[in-house]
């Protein structure tokens, strides 16, 4: 038996008898943290601020991980890890520069550490950049990269790494043989972002993970018909300022969006506008744009959170944007604070169902449909409150129907503001030029309304017909405007005028 190498030290999980005995899956409470899958690993013990690009890339040959201690270092060209090798830092104190004298993919896209086997993974670095930028010619930059273009990928991490920029990219997960990677635990700061799914790439977890101030997305997916992906989770990360988007995913499928945080982001909040996705309990706040947006094949966007200080024409909260026919989507249980409008569809869809949601204070609607839809919309258990007067003269309104068959049941619009200066109609119902209309069992309180205007349900000019109004109950003054609305029945409501 050949004897180790000079300054090798060859760690065992628990029990130092044995240099195979696989480390524990998962950490136990109090323990030092555990890689899954490793078997063997070297401690190295090189010198600071040194080139340790030879050594890594020998063990990586080899199959063997390493362990670096405390200190800086610098590489000169991408790290392969292959055949479940790993690089392992220490808490983040180990920190890799690129060299000066960097070449191959290193200087031309900035690749520190290409990840092309199963297994494989890079856990406690903090990756930083040189003073002056790598040329980063390469048409897809990434610091970290998980792809194979031989192999199927299956169980590659990336955890707890800090990528600290400038002049830093992000991590890409790519490829459709790349299947459960995770990225865990990660800080990206004035770097790039996370490219979670690139060209088919499935099954990753990505979590926990602190994005600040990127030049682009804070994380994406893309896909295409002829490379999917599908079943990805994307859970409890925070988003600060990213420079677009704070997640943006198109093309996949069955991808599940779930409590992240995203605050500030220069364009859309969260895009999920893939298929069957499923957005719950995110928090969006300061948006320059959309807060969330998601294609009418989403399964369901629930329990979320979007709030805007400033209003701009763009600030929609939730918008559900193109054109599936078959589609069902459900709104459900989600908060909105002021935005311009609230919750939209826009293009065409089978069904929408928007439930239990809370709107508060906005500008020009709380609720508008404008998608064509052809089954139906139901709105129930809603409840908009304004509280600001209006800042314009047009017309503001609870709910927009400008596409049915709609039925608006059980919700509640509550008027809650003094404004005696001119200002235009305000509707807690207002009919474009629809078809089949129903509006059972709401509550519509203008009791501390105190205007020059009337709450009103009612058309502003357009032409609506087969119009149900029943079983509602007003408090304080609520009209019904009858003006171009033909076949309209009204029965059994308690404290609506109609008017003329």
């Amino acid at each position: 038996m050949s004897a180790p190498r000079p300054g090798a030290l060859f760690l065992c999980a628990l029990a130092l008898t044995s240099c195979t005995a696989a480390l524990p899956s998962s950490p136990e409470a109090g323990s030092p943290r555990a890689i899954p899958g490793l078997t063997t690993i070297d401690t190295l013990r090189p010198t600071e601020g040194s080139d340790i690009t030879e050594v890594l890339q020998r063990h990586a040959d080899e199959g063997v991980s390493v362990r670096l201690p405390p200190g800086h270092y610098l590489i000169s060209h991408t790290i392969v890890l292959r055949s479940g090798s790993s690089v392992l830092g220490s808490n983040a104190a180990t920190r890799i520069t690129a060299s000066p004298e960097a070449t191959g993919t290193l200087a031309e896209s900035g690749l520190y550490f290409s990840l092309e086997s199963s297994g494989s993974g890079v856990a406690d670095l903090e990756l930083t950049s040189r003073g002056r930028p790598l040329r980063r010619s390469s048409p897809e930059l990434s610091t970290i990269r998980v792809f194979s273009p031989e192999s199927r990928i299956e169980g590659a991490y990336v955890r707890n790494c800090r990528l600290l920029g400038p002049n830093l990219d992000g991590i890409r997960v790519k490829g459709g043989q790349t299947h459960r990677t995770r990225i865990e635990g990660n800080l990206l700061k004035n770097a790039g972002g996370i490219i979670y799914s690139y060209m088919g790439a499935s099954g990753t977890r990505a979590t926990e993970n602190r994005i600040e101030q990127s030049a682009e997305n804070g994380m994406s997916a893309s896909s295409k018909e002829e490379e999917p992906a599908s079943d990805n989770v994307v859970s409890r990360n925070t988003i600060v300022s990213p420079g677009r988007m704070g997640i943006e995913d198109w093309g996949t499928q069955n991808t599940h969006l779930t409590d992240n945080e995203v605050v500030g982001p220069r364009g859309v909040g969260i895009s999920a506008v893939g298929s069957s996705a499923r957005v719950e309990d995110n928090v969006v706040s300061q948006p320059d744009e959309t807060g969330i947006e998601v294609s009418p094949s989403a399964r369901v966007v629930s329990g979320n959170r979007v709030h805007y200080s400033t209003i701009s024409g763009k600030a929609t909260g939730i918008v559900v944007n193109g054109s599936d026919r078959s589609s069902t989507v459900t709104i459900i249980a989600n908060r909105i604070i002021g935005a311009n409008v609230a919750i939209q569809t826009l293009g065409s869809l089978g069904e929408a169902r928007i439930q239990k949601n809370v709107v508060e204070n906005w500008s020009e609607s709380g609720i508008s449909l404008a998608a064509k839809a052809t089954r139906k919309y139901e709105l129930e258990g809603n409840r908009l409150t304004q509280n600001m007067p209006p800042a314009s003269p047009d017309a503001r309104a609870a709910v927009i129907v400008d596409e049915g068959p709609v039925t608006l049941r059980a919700n509640a619009v509550v008027m809650n503001y003094t404004h005696r200066g001119p200002s235009g109609p305000e509707f807690a119902v207002k009919l474009g030029n629809v078809k089949v209309v129903d509006i059972l069992d709401n509550v519509l309180d203008a009791a501390q309304m105190h205007s020059t205007v009337r709450l009103a349900i009612g058309t502003g000019g357009a032409r609506a017909s087969e119009v149900r109004i029943a079983g509602n109950q007003a408090r304080g003054e609520v009209v019904i405007e009858t003006n171009f609305i033909s076949g309209m029945s009204i029965e059994d409501n308690l404290g609506l005028v109609q008017y003329p």
